[in-house]
């Protein structure tokens, strides 16, 4: 039998029972906190693999080190924290393009509500 590459679901917004502006928000929340811990790497994935490349070359046989395998869960990181924010920027790009929902839906502030806006929940 053949293998066939394993098909990315597709995304379909309209059948979703929550409402499309909360979808996005939390979808852009996602896309925010993955943007920061991204930038608190100190390497790419490019720069890890080369560093997994060394760690092979220099160790000959002796792959299975705690080094080499603390290096492969860095760059499974690196490499999930890009597929998600992808993901997360591709969804709210598509978001944008459903029938009646404005920019002022699926808008995020950059910062905290202001305070008059929260006061009486509190």
């Amino acid at each position: 039998s053949s293998s066939t590459p394993q098909q990315t679901p597709i995304l379909q917004l309209e059948a979703i029972q929550v409402s499309i502006s909360w979808f996005a928000r939390t979808v852009q929340c996602m896309a925010t906190l993955t943007a920061a811990q991204k930038a608190k790497s100190l390497t790419s994935a490019q720069e890890q693999e080369r560093f997994i490349i060394k760690l092979v070359e220099e160790a000959g046989n002796g792959v299975n080190t705690l080094d080499w395998n603390a290096a492969h869960v860095n760059l499974e990181e690196i490499q999930s924290q890009s597929v998600l924010e992808d993901w997360a920027l591709d969804v709210l790009d598509k978001v944008k393009d459903i029938e009646g929902v404005s920019s002022r839906d699926i808008y995020v502030r950059e910062g905290p509500c202001p305070e008059e806006y929260t006061a009486d929940l509190m």
